[in-house]
């Protein structure tokens, strides 16, 4: 069992995802794993913070990505963001059926374009009263990731659980 992250949103049920999220990034984009205070990756020149959504289904363009309250204090030049996709929302590990790289935003234009919904309330986006406060963004307004890579990357590419045991 793996140990919780403080201030975890998740309380230590998403750090398994979050993970196989950075090590997946970091064999995408050929990055160094860090796991600085406030970034995870050196790629490129870039300070990058790896953000994990889990879900039972594939991701899709009008889905929202985030982040919670507790992580407004990390500082890193690039956001990126992966899907963890599970058979259910159980989120077992050894039932992972693939990761998606979502894309890519530097971290002022992501706060500069994304919606904060406060705890306790309902968003733009969704009725439902927030549980934690955070800001958030649809995919379809990330970037590709080549746009900040030299060599040209496929946008979206996904892996197995075998392909991240090897």
């Amino acid at each position: 069992m793996m140990g919780t992250i403080s201030n975890s949103v998740l309380k230590g049920e998403g750090t398994f995802s979050g993970f196989v999220a950075e090590e997946a990034a970091k064999d995408f984009l050929n990055a160094e794993l860090v796991n600085q205070y406030g970034y995870d990756l050196l790629w490129n020149n870039y300070k990058v913070e790896v953000k994990a959504i889990s879900l039972a289904f594939a991701p899709r363009e009008t889905h929202h990505v985030r982040i919670h309250e507790t992580s407004f204090h990390q500082n890193p030049d690039l956001f990126v963001f992966l899907c963890v996709q599970y058979p259910n929302k159980e989120y077992k590990p050894d039932e992972l059926i693939a990761i998606w790289m979502l894309g890519a935003i530097k971290r002022d234009k992501f706060y500069q374009k994304a919606e904060f919904a406060r705890k306790g309330n309902p968003s733009s986006f969704s009725p439902v009263l927030q549980k934690e406060s955070a800001f958030y963004l649809k995919i379809n307004q990330l970037s590709n990731i080549s746009n900040y890579a030299i060599n040209e990357l496929n946008f979206t590419k996904q892996y197995s659980f075998n392909d991240l045991l090897k």
